[in-house]
């Protein structure tokens, strides 16, 4: 008893080149996955380049945007869009509503480790335990 046949190896040849056999394993998510990957490299490209392409336009709005919001700041003219900033800068405590609470919290975690902190340094010696 023997047995005869082909053996799939693990290359694949198409077209004069050779490719990996592994290429058949891949699924949907592995593509998605490796164009995902290819936009944000082309998107990072043509920001550090200065060149626009349909991926940085995005980002290059919201620079934009971040722009002329800090020349509104810095100068008396205001659009609607960066009334929002300049209010919550010109009164930063109207917008803290967790602050209180986060505040107390604090005050009563610092009383605690002082309390903790006085009552170990205190025991009854002096330098070097006499």
């Amino acid at each position: 008893p023997f047995f005869y046949g082909l053996s799939i190896s693990s290359s694949i040849y198409d077209n004069g080149s050779l490719i990996d056999a592994k290429v058949l394993d891949l699924t949907d998510d592995d593509f998605a996955g490796m164009m995902a990957e290819g936009i944000a490299n082309l998107t990072a490209l043509s920001l550090g380049a200065s060149y626009p392409t349909l991926p940085a336009v995005p980002h290059l709005i919201t620079a934009a945007f971040k722009n002329l919001v800090g020349v509104c700041l810095e100068t008396e003219y205001s659009i609607p869009a960066a009334e929002a900033a300049k209010a919550y800068l010109a009164n930063p405590e109207a917008f803290a509503v967790a602050a209180p609470a986060a505040a107390t919290k604090a005050e009563e975690k610092s009383e605690k480790s002082e309390s903790e902190n006085s009552e170990s340094e205190d025991m009854g010696m002096g330098l070097f335990g006499f």
